[in-house]
């Protein structure tokens, strides 16, 4: 049934304020995220027919960056394309750094709850793996601060568990494939199926990859990543994945972006940002809206900057292409 995403908006704030009432929000989303895992047989990913796709939404990092999302939302009628059965992916890294953390999360348990599977929320790297956890990870000290530290850490054992469960990727079939970080860099080597190279079957290697590569413009495959996890990877890999997925582009977040977006490889990746300000004060946030149904080339650089949608409202633009 559609809701206005307006309300939600309003009662995220209200349902923030009290512990149980997060608790509440957060078991329903847990529910959600376990019956979304069974539905499509425990596989890491998800699977978007684009005949069946008429308008799709793609959000980059949060980071508890609430205003910004709303002024997103807004700019791409998100509303409109949920209640008309669109889909709306987000790339990752809903909660650390931001003040609005908790309010985020519980906004968007709400979306879902609304919206189903047409809500896709992909695991970032903070919302990360027990044996993998980012620095700064701030979001179980934001819980205490707000409700003390025996409800914090309740709160926070259901969000582990909500971050257990969320996909790590989303195939747009023929078309694109998104990630929070890069694609399965070391399964692409030997993968010569969809199914060999997105079914990691909880390959740590393979997780660390998604959640925290970056992609350069290096001539060697790939390299050390500086961040001291995942890896950088260079246009070969994205070749080599785009061809074992009959694919034409990579989406991903994780990068911090000066106008919301950059391009690499070529116009084959491309990286979204959906917050600014505070603390990468950079000048823009972006987020992505295409029509897989009606215009199958949208992922065919340049065409694709078309479709970028900017917090401030300034169209894309050539010069803004890298950061």
């Amino acid at each position: 049934m559609p809701v206005s995403l307006s309300r939600l908006f309003v009662e995220a704030s209200e349902v923030s304020k009290d512990a149980d009432a997060v608790l509440n929000a957060l078991e329903s989303l847990l529910k959600i995220l376990v019956q979304d895992l069974k539905s499509r047989n425990s596989r890491p990913y998800v699977i978007i027919d684009p005949k069946k796709c008429k308008e799709l939404v793609v959000f980059g990092d949060i980071h508890g960056d609430l205003q910004t999302f709303i002024r997103l939302s807004n700019a791409s009628n998100l509303d409109e394309v949920l209640s008309k059965g669109g889909y709306v992916i987000f790339l990752g890294d809903y909660v650390d750094r931001g003040p609005y953390q908790i309010e985020t999360l519980v906004l968007l348990s709400m979306i879902k709850k609304y919206y189903g599977e047409k809500v896709i929320l992909l695991r970032g790297n903070h919302e990360p793996p027990e044996w993998l956890p980012p620095y700064p990870h701030d979001f179980p000290y934001r819980l205490a601060e707000r409700f003390g530290t025996n409800k914090a850490k309740e709160i926070y054992g259901v969000s582990q568990a909500i971050f257990e469960q969320l996909p790590l990727m989303t195939l747009l079939e023929g078309q694109a494939l998104f990630v929070h970080g890069g694609p399965p860099i070391t399964r692409s080597a030997y993968a010569k199926t969809p199914e060999e190279l997105l079914s990691i079957d909880g390959d740590r290697v393979s997780i660390e990859e998604i959640l925290w590569s970056d992609p350069d413009e290096i001539e060697s495959e790939w390299k050390p990543s500086p961040r001291g996890a995942g890896k950088l990877f260079g246009k070969k890999v994205t070749e080599r994945v785009l061809g074992i997925l009959n694919i034409r582009m990579i989406v991903r977040a994780h990068e911090p972006c000066n106008y919301g977006f950059k391009f690499n490889h070529d116009g084959k990746v491309l990286t979204l940002f959906s917050l600014r300000g505070y603390p990468y004060f950079n000048v823009d946030a972006a987020i992505l809206k295409i029509r897989p149904s009606e215009d199958p080339e949208w992922c065919i650089f340049p065409k694709v900057i078309n479709y970028i949608i900017t917090a401030s409202g300034q169209k894309p633009s050539y010069n803004t292409l890298r950061f």
